[in-house]
């Protein structure tokens, strides 16, 4: 999606001799940290980070280009080397438990809630349900064959959303000695990356409205005269039909037209 995007924003803004503006927002972090799944976790970083290298790759061609990566704000308070026993802390943790799971905790609790009963297998819902839990669930789609009876009892009888979630998050965040804070944002400091065009401008630890003052003066734009402008179309869409105006709005943004 990132290379498509920026072959057609750098053929459209070439043809025009205009410069342009991308987000690319990797929304699934946040959401693998609401539901601290660890290993969903780090698959969507891998995957942005490869989104980045992307773009990396087209500032090379471009060197005018600049790119910002930054979160709005840290999820979760993920932390690593969990001591989980009473005794002296080790200072680890496993990295590999993670790369064993081949599905998120989202697509599992989803499968468990609509989980049926077979004409094909014996025994009564509730049996088939934890064969499900057992074979399916822990062993193949968690890599997980030292669970517990307590681990299937939970999983195949849990029918509440945020209940499994929790369960699944603690069967592999345990195991990987992976700890969480909240289901909800912390107030961690996050990390920022820029890399290209005017990138030493912005650098060390910046308060986050700096980064918009960055990109501000970077692409030289009057922010006063865009909010006149939307204020202005807003004020109008109140005295005129349901049709909407924003393909306009975008153009004279876009164009620069007054």
């Amino acid at each position: 999606m990132t290379k498509k995007a920026l072959e057609i924003l750098d053929y459209k803004s070439k043809s025009k001799d205009a410069g342009f503006f991308l987000m690319v927002e990797g929304s699934r972090i946040d959401m693998a940290a609401h539901q601290n799944d660890p290993s969903t976790h780090v698959r969507e970083i891998i995957a942005y980070w490869d989104a980045v290298q992307v773009v990396r790759n087209y500032i090379k061609q471009n060197p005018n280009t600049v790119v910002i990566s930054v979160s709005d704000h840290e999820t979760g308070g993920i932390s690593v080397a969990r001591q989980i026993s009473e005794k002296y802390p080790d200072y680890t943790w496993k990295p590999h438990v993670l790369a064993r799971v081949t599905k998120s905790n989202e697509l599992i609790t989803s499968a468990l809630l609509a989980f049926t009963m077979s004409n094909s297998h014996p025994g009564s819902f509730m049996q088939q349900k934890k064969e499900f839990v057992r074979h399916t669930v822990l062993s193949t789609w968690m890599g997980v064959n030292d669970y517990t009876e307590e681990d299937v009892d939970r999983l195949a009888t849990y029918q509440d959303y945020g209940r499994i979630q929790q369960c699944l998050s603690d069967i592999i965040s345990k195991r990987a000695l992976i700890g969480w804070a909240t289901h909800g944002h912390s107030s961690v400091d996050v990390n920022l990356y820029v890399s290209g065009y005017n990138s030493q401008k912005l650098r060390g630890n910046v308060e986050n409205i700096e980064i918009g003052h960055f990109i501000k003066n970077t692409l030289n734009l009057d922010l006063d005269k865009v909010t006149k402008l939307i204020s202005k179309e807003r004020t109008e869409q109140k005295y005129k039909s349901s049709s909407s105006k924003l393909p306009d709005i975008l153009q004279k943004l876009y164009y620069g037209h007054n």
